[in-house]
């Protein structure tokens, strides 16, 4: 068996029972293999000799061509335990790197990866509830202001859901056992099906204008950026809710926080925000509103971590790039 020469790993390894059992498993394929702290920047690693490189799917920076050129010469393969890959310039595509997703992967596999979509009802769930509100109760007194607590039932809801890929369509199930009415955009006709009620595109806005809900769960691509845009975010209910765990890209998160701010939707709920691989993220305007209203949850990109998705979904990068699949 021919071994590559040089894996780099910036990836959370936290899930790893044993480190020393697990590089000897990917000694396998790599002569050498190189794991540094997920939050590190690079800059003063030697990786002149790395090939190949599973990433940390929302590093604090962004992979660049000026980054590869400076650091990684002789890099041939990214691999991204995600299925989003805005943190990589879309460049390095067409510039003899090879970069896979979990969009890569064969969908047998794919579909064992839950974690998102069951985070993705949890963050609907939590601002249907208003979570962010008892769970600061004042135990003694909760009933004096039993209003501020009261939310909604999802039975009975009728929700609109962009994508019907692995997130869109296990979200789909897990809101129809809970008796809502399910509908979806999905322009790839090809993940049409007989169990689901889809809507045309020349349709969205008058959807919208009826839906409780709406879920963005749909893949990033230039394409697609800012998708949700205003006139979509206008065409919303004021008490309706909106969640997002696909891409901060992919809505006008600007006008999102005008609407907030005016007290607009009953509930939004983002686990991603724009750009979140530059250093003004910390002073992003979201995060400051979430501090403000009870009506803003903001988790940081969390969807999609747990032991087991974060296992598989590493393992079935790890079998692209190394040429195990």
């Amino acid at each position: 068996m021919t071994k590559h020469p040089h894996l780099l790993i910036n990836c959370d390894l936290d899930w790893v029972p044993d480190m020393e059992e697990f590089k000897t498993e990917l000694s396998q394929r790599f002569e050498t293999i190189t794991v540094v702290e997920q939050s590190a920047s690079l800059e003063n690693e030697p990786l002149s000799t790395v090939t190949h490189w599973i990433t940390n799917p929302a590093p604090r920076f962004k992979i660049t061509r000026e980054l590869i050129d400076r650091s990684m010469p002789n890099l041939q393969t990214i691999g991204s335990p995600s299925t989003g890959v805005t943190h990589i310039e879309p460049s390095l595509k067409h510039s003899g790197v090879s970069v896979f997703c979990l969009q890569d992967i064969p969908k047998s596999e794919l579909n064992r990866i839950t974690a998102s979509s069951e985070f993705t009802f949890l963050l609907f769930l939590e601002i249907v509830r208003k979570a962010k509100v008892f769970h600061h109760a004042d135990l003694l007194k909760w009933r004096d202001d039993l209003k501020i607590f009261r939310g909604r039932q999802v039975s009975g809801m009728t929700v609109l859901i962009f994508g019907c890929g692995r997130i869109g369509s296990n979200l789909g199930r897990y809101l129809t056992a809970f008796d809502a009415t399910v509908l979806f955009y999905e322009p790839d006709t090809a993940k049409h099906s007989e169990d689901h009620e889809f809507i045309p595109f020349d349709r969205i806005d008058e959807t919208l204008r009826s839906v409780d809900a709406a879920f963005l769960c749909f893949h990033w691509n230039e394409s697609n950026e800012n998708f949700f845009d205003r006139s979509r975010l206008d065409a919303m209910r004021r008490d309706a809710f909106l969640v997002n765990t696909s891409r901060g890209e992919n809505i006008d998160e600007a006008y999102l926080c005008d609407l907030v701010e005016d007290g607009k939707f009953a509930g939004v709920g983002l686990d991603v925000l724009r750009n979140e691989q530059s250093d003004a993220l910390k002073n992003a305007r979201m995060l400051e509103l979430e501090k403000t209203t009870e009506r803003l949850i903001v988790t940081p990109h969390i969807a999609g971590s747990s032991v087991d998705s974060e296992r598989i979904a590493f393992f079935s990068i790890y079998g692209l790039i190394s040429g195990e699949a």
